[in-house]
C-alpha cells in the first residue's frame, strides 16, 4: 500500500530520530503527534509552542535534509494536499464492509460533510460574498476538472438570478480580455487544485477584480488569492472527494442572491415561464 502524508512524515523523522538532540526530539515528537497542525505554523510559532529556540527548529529541519523550516513546511503542505488518490482507493476497496453498509456509509459521509460545513459557516462572509456578486458589473464563474460540474451548476442558477454571468470555458483567456475592477470572479476548486484555475485567479487579481473562492482548506491556493473565501468540506473514504457540501453551499449562496434580486428575478422567471410554455420545453 502507498504511504499517506502522515506515514511519510513519520518515516522521514524516525529515520533521523536517534541523531536528534533532546530539544530536537521535542520538536519531532510534537510534529509526529500534530502533523496536520504544524503545516499551518511558522517556525517562531512552533518554537514558542514547544518552548524551544527558533534556531532549534531550523537545525531540526536541516537534519532532515531541508534548507530550513520554510522548505520543510512547503514539503509537508505539498504532500498533505497531494490527495493521495491511490491510497484512498486502496483503503476503500480493502475494507471488509457489507454491501448495504457501504452505500449507507458513503451517504452518511455526505451528511457529515454538510454538517461540518454548517458548523464552520460564517454568515457574515456569506452575506458579503452575495452582496459583492450582486454589485459587480459582470460575474465570471470558473471550475476546472471535477469542479467543472459545480461551476456549471452555479452558472445555471446565477444566470437566472443575475444579468451578465459568464462561465469560463476552454477559451477562457479570450473571454477575459477586458476584465476590470468592476467585475468579479467566483472560483471553485478543491484538492488537487487546477493550475488553470489558479492562473485565471492571478489574472483577475492583477486586474483588481474581486474574487470569491469556494474551496476546502486554508492551505488552498485559491484561499490565498481570494478576497472572500468560503469553505466546504469534501472529505471522503473513497478515491473521489464528496462535493455534496459544496453543492449545498452554492444553493445557500444563490438562495440569498435571489432574495436580494427578488423583484428582477420575478420578472425574469415570468418571462422564462412564457418561453417554456410557448416552446413546450417540459414534458406534461
Amino acid at each position: 500500500m502507498k504511504r499517506d502524508y502522515e506515514d511519510l512524515i513519520t518515516d522521514i523523522i524516525l529515520e533521523q530520530y536517534k541523531l536528534f538532540t533532546p530539544a530536537e526530539k521535542r520538536v519531532a515528537d510534537y510534529i509526529l503527534k500534530n502533523p496536520t497542525i504544524v503545516i499551518l505554523m511558522t517556525s517562531s510559532q512552533l518554537a514558542k509552542k514547544i518552548e524551544v529556540s527558533e534556531a532549534t527548529i531550523i537545525r531540526f529541519s536541516s537534519r532532515l535534509g531541508f534548507s530550513g523550516f520554510a522548505e520543510f513546511k512547503r514539503f509537508m503542505q505539498n504532500e498533505a494536499l497531494r490527495g493521495r488518490t491511490l491510497v484512498k482507493l486502496e483503503r476503500s476497496v480493502s475494507k471488509n464492509v457489507e454491501t448495504a453498509d457501504f452505500f449507507y456509509d458513503v451517504m452518511k459521509n455526505d451528511l457529515e460533510n454538510i454538517q461540518e460545513t454548517i458548523n464552520e459557516l460564517n454568515p457574515v462572509l456569506m452575506e458579503q460574498a452575495c452582496n459583492l456578486v450582486c454589485k459587480s458589473k459582470r460575474v465570471f464563474v470558473v471550475g476546472s476538472r471535477r469542479s467543472a460540474a459545480l461551476a456549471d451548476y452555479l452558472y445555471f442558477l446565477l444566470n437566472i438570478a443575475l444579468d451578465h454571468v459568464i462561465l469560463l470555458e476552454s477559451n477562457a483567456w479570450e473571454q477575459i480580455l477586458d476584465v476590470n475592477d468592476q467585475d468579479c470572479l467566483i472560483s471553485i476548486g478543491f484538492k488537487r487544485y487546477s493550475k488553470e484555475t489558479v492562473s485565471l485567479m492571478q489574472h483577475f487579481s492583477k486586474k483588481k477584480s474581486k474574487i470569491v473562492a469556494i474551496t476546502d482548506s486554508p492551505l488552498s491556493p485559491l484561499n490565498n488569492l481570494a478576497d472572500l473565501s468560503l469553505k466546504a468540506t469534501v472529505k471522503s473514504e473513497t478515491f473521489m472527494d464528496s462535493y455534496t457540501a459544496a453543492m449545498s453551499l452554492i444553493n445557500a449562496l444563490v438562495a440569498y442572491i435571489s432574495k436580494i434580486q427578488e423583484k428582477t428575478l420575478k420578472d425574469k422567471l415570468s418571462k422564462l415561464e412564457e418561453i417554456y410554455k410557448h416552446n413546450s420545453v417540459f414534458h406534461k
